[in-house]
């Protein structure tokens, strides 16, 4: 099931921009569901679709990851320079978002590991190989600390 978005907010608030409506449609509509796939686990959808609208590192890396996939999918209808840069520019703000929440609790540590797998997602679509493994790496090294 798929949640419409035009009414909701920003998680800080902030309504989403006319640009920003597509991406995050098209992230909830295609992207969401892949993670159940790769994970084998349907609860992953739900997981990232929770995650977007309530934790703002997230919803950022989900704009990402909806604009390069879409770019990815339908090259006609959105450049992929475009694309790229609209998602670097989420991307960092999903960075800075995370670094604002990490403060040693569990639940930081938890947002940590699940950012770590979506940023594996961002760094896999613009092709950048190496930072997958890293975040890999560092996903399951936090893990090992739950």
């Amino acid at each position: 099931m798929t949640l419409p978005i035009h009414s909701l907010q920003y998680p800080s608030a902030r309504p989403l921009l006319d640009g920003e409506h597509k991406h995050m449609e098209y992230f909830q509509s295609v992207c969401a569901g892949e993670f159940s796939l790769f994970f084998e686990r349907p609860e992953w959808e739900q997981i990232i679709l929770q995650g977007s609208l309530a934790e703002p590192a997230l919803h950022h890396a989900a704009l990402a990851i909806g604009a390069l996939t879409r770019s990815r999918y339908h090259p006609d209808t959105w450049q992929t320079s475009s694309a790229n840069s609209f998602s670097i520019r989420h991307y960092s703000i999903a960075i800075q978002d995370l670094h604002r929440r990490l403060d040693g609790s569990s639940q930081s540590l938890e947002l940590a590991v699940l950012t770590s797998v979506v940023f594996s997602l961002i760094e896999f679509l613009l092709g950048l190989d190496s930072q997958v493994e890293i975040h890999i790496q560092s996903g399951c090294a936090m893990l090992e600390n739950l």
